[in-house]
């Protein structure tokens, strides 16, 4: 028996994968823990980095949220899992 989430991957999520029109002027700001302010994503050149290693991900959407190493909250990032 195979795991279902074998053909599962995580990718950012983007306008285009939301079903919205992408804003040319909108800058990729980094994402910031509402509690404490600590930096949890930075946008790179490459991608995006996620400053935390514990990520949790919801069954019924699949987005991905990462836990605040200071204050231990959990922050919504822009990454979901995808078929």
């Amino acid at each position: 028996m195979t795991n279902p989430t074998d053909k599962l991957h995580l990718a950012p999520v983007t306008p285009e994968l939301e079903g919205e029109r992408p804003s040319q002027t909108a800058p990729r700001e980094a994402r910031r823990c509402p509690g404490c302010r600590t930096k949890i994503v930075i946008w790179e050149e490459g991608g995006l980095v996620v400053k935390n290693a514990v990520l949790r991900v919801g069954l019924p959407d699949g987005r991905a949220s990462a836990k605040c190493p200071r204050c231990k909250s959990w922050v919504e990032v822009p990454l979901a899992y995808r078929e």
